[in-house]
């Protein structure tokens, strides 16, 4: 939530594509890249657009991190996705010059 329960993602419109998140299971940290954020209608949408959302946030066959919730604050009249895919995923491995590899 942005404006409830501690506020959590709060801040969650400030985060850019290009910028790392980091999430952890226990004592693991696994990093993503932000890879693209959307705004979608949410309070008075089409059954349509409702759809589309629902593809933006349901299954994908590649890993991924997509982070939702309510905006503005104090309205939440639309939803902010925040998506980003694993960092060692968003930028090609280049070998070093002269390694052979």
């Amino acid at each position: 939530h942005r404006d409830i329960l501690g506020s959590v993602f709060r801040d969650l419109s400030k985060v850019e594509v290009g910028d790392e998140i980091v999430a952890y299971a226990g004592d693991v940290a696994y990093p993503y890249v932000v890879i693209e954020t959307l705004i979608v209608p949410e309070a008075f949408a089409s059954a349509k657009q409702r759809e589309e959302n629902l593809r933006l946030i349901g299954y994908m066959p590649e890993e991924r991190l997509t982070l939702i919730t309510c905006t503005p604050i104090g309205l939440a009249t639309h939803r902010l996705l925040v998506i980003a895919k694993p960092a060692d995923a968003t930028v090609p491995q280049v070998p070093e010059a002269g390694t052979g590899q």
